[in-house]
């Protein structure tokens, strides 16, 4: 494999794996109940 298509192929790893971390983060919130509605549309720890 040449140099710059190595590069490429990372990169593209790379933002995989970052998309798979989103996807689990969003799976979590998307599962967490709220006492009121108002709660459930604000982001606030």
């Amino acid at each position: 494999m040449n140099k710059p298509l190595l590069i490429y192929a990372c990169i593209m790893l790379f933002g995989t794996f970052i998309s798979a971390i989103s996807q689990v983060i969003l799976k979590k919130a998307a599962g967490k109940t709220y006492e009121n509605k108002l709660g459930s549309m604000l982001i606030c720890r």
